[in-house]
Formats: structure tokens, sequence, C-alpha cells
């Protein structure tokens, strides 16, 4: 049965990237990970999917609010998410998802695109919050550097860290000569790169399917086995 969550405060952390937040209701429970699906309570826009979609939790679980993270774009309901009042009730159903931290192996990749970081960000904080062990690696990618979210807080947790590293990395040519890190997109040889043991490792996507499926299909052409490769795909975010 769906359950409602109020809508608490919106933040803007890159360009064109909204992080929106609501209360947490009492024992609301789940894993790093995991998703909602939302319905908002109107759409003050018209949109042909309607007033709810699946949004992964992009908070840990062991924080004040849950927040959701999204890119923005011309679609009714992420319109609606932008302008509907503070203190408006949603209803979700959930937490669901299988998409999260294993216990082993403890030495992880991260491979995120664009808002594919969603997941990512909750397992990294809960797996330092928890002193869980995992020793991880996370490769971003994006078009540039005003898109990267939650940048400044991965550079801060890289240096406070010592078994969390980042790598982020530009795929639009031309970023710009003051961009001190990796371009080009994410593949096998920046990974082996920045990890020169990378085949005892597991890895985790997310971002887009076709970046999904290329890398998937790259890993296990250079030896990682698919029970070492645990991805999600989004849709038409």
């Amino acid at each position: 049965m769906p359950q409602t969550i109020k809508l608490v405060d919106r933040r803007e952390i890159a360009q064109n990237v909204l992080e929106i937040a609501f209360a947490k209701p009492e024992h609301f429970a789940f894993r790093a990970g995991q998703h909602l699906i939302i319905k908002a309570p109107e759409l003050l826009y018209e949109d042909a999917r309607g007033p709810r979609r699946v949004m992964t939790i992009s908070s840990a679980p062991h924080e004040q609010e849950i927040t959701i993270t999204t890119r923005m774009s011309d679609s009714g309901y992420k319109r609606t998410l932008a302008e509907l009042p503070i203190g408006s009730d949603f209803e979700y159903i959930g937490p669901r998802g299988e998409f999260f931290l294993r216990r082993q192996p403890r030495r992880v990749a991260f491979l995120a695109g664009g808002i594919g970081i969603t997941p990512f960000r909750s397992m990294l904080l809960d797996s330092l919050e928890t002193n869980s062990g995992h020793d991880i690696t996370l490769f971003y990618s994006n078009s540039q550097i005003e898109e990267i979210a939650y940048h400044a807080l991965f550079q801060q947790l890289a240096t406070e860290r010592d078994l969390f590293r980042y790598v982020p990395t530009l795929t639009r040519s031309g970023s710009g000569s003051s961009w001190p890190g990796e371009q080009g997109r994410l593949h096998v040889d920046l990974i082996r790169k920045h990890l020169p043991d990378w085949q005892q490792m597991a890895f985790y996507l997310c971002g887009p399917p076709d970046m999904v499926n290329s890398l998937k299909d790259e890993l296990m052409r250079n030896g990682i086995g698919e029970d070492n490769i645990f991805f999600e795909a989004f849709w038409g975010y």
C-alpha cells in the first residue's frame, strides 16, 4: 500500500541537477542503492507517462532526510517536482531493488555516468559510516565540470578517507584546459591506468543503458566474470 512522504527542501547541486529532500517517516528503513516509486500529488504540467516515477534514493540510510537527485528536463513530472510547494505530500511505494553493495569482494569500483551517480552516493556514504571495510574507487563520467553532481563531496572524501579514491572524467571535447582530470568516456584502459590489479575486483555500473551495456561487455571481454559485475540502467532520465 502506498504511504506518504513530505517534501521539505529542494537544492540545485550541479548544472540542471536538482536534489529533492523529503522528511523521513518513523521506522523507514532501506538498503543503500534501493529506489522508491514516487507519485506527485498532482501534475502542474501534462506528462504522457503520468504522475509516477522510479527514483533512486541518493541519501544514505543514516542521514536525516530521504533525498532523490534528478537531472532536470522538460517533462511535466520533473517540472512539477521543481515547482510543487514545500510541504506537499507525495505517495511512495518501496523501498525496492537489488542494486546494493555486496559483502564480497571488498575491493570494488563504481562506474557512474551522469545522474547514475545517485545509488553510489548512498552506497559510499553508508560504507564509510558503517566501516564496512570496502575499498572503493569511483569513476564518474560527465560531459562537463558544471554537470558533476556531488563533485566537491567526493573530492573531500577522497582526501579524508584511505579506502576511497575518486576519478572523474569529462567526455565533451574542449572541456577546458583548466580541467586537471581525465577526459574521455569510461573504458577498461582508464580503469587499468588507476587500478593495476583491477581484474581482482567487483564492478558496479549505473548510468544510461548504452553506457552500462558497453562497459559490461568490455569488462567481460577482459576477463571479469558476470558474478562480479552488478548493474542498473537508468532509462529516460
